[in-house]
């Protein structure tokens, strides 16, 4: 699976104070943008925080973020969230050891 973060729409650098997967505006952090790609629609996304917020709807291909696998969720909320010059490469690195390609786009 692949998807692609639109970094007009990326909230990130932040915090995580006012960090969502769907924010009023539109912006999105990276999980909100890799669940939106798996189908939840952005009704569900909106104003949540984190993806188990939204555990019920959550599709096949995105049960990796629960599980044995929190930590690697809970790195991508984090990594989302900070200032750091190697955030996309750090990303898309975890969301890789899944079997996600993570798509940048300006």
């Amino acid at each position: 699976m692949k998807f692609t973060i639109n970094r007009t729409r990326w909230y990130r650098g932040n915090g995580g104070c006012g960090s969502a997967l769907l924010l009023r505006g539109g912006k999105m952090c990276c999980l909100g943008f890799y669940l939106k790609s798996c189908g939840i629609q952005k009704k569900k996304l909106l104003g949540k925080e984190t993806p188990d917020d939204v555990v019920s709807c959550i599709p096949k291909q995105a049960k990796w973020l629960f599980g044995k696998n929190k930590n690697d969720t809970q790195e991508l909320m984090t990594l989302n969230d900070v200032i750091n010059k190697s955030r996309r490469r750090e990303i898309a690195k975890i969301f890789a050891k899944h079997n996600v390609k993570v798509i940048f786009k300006d």
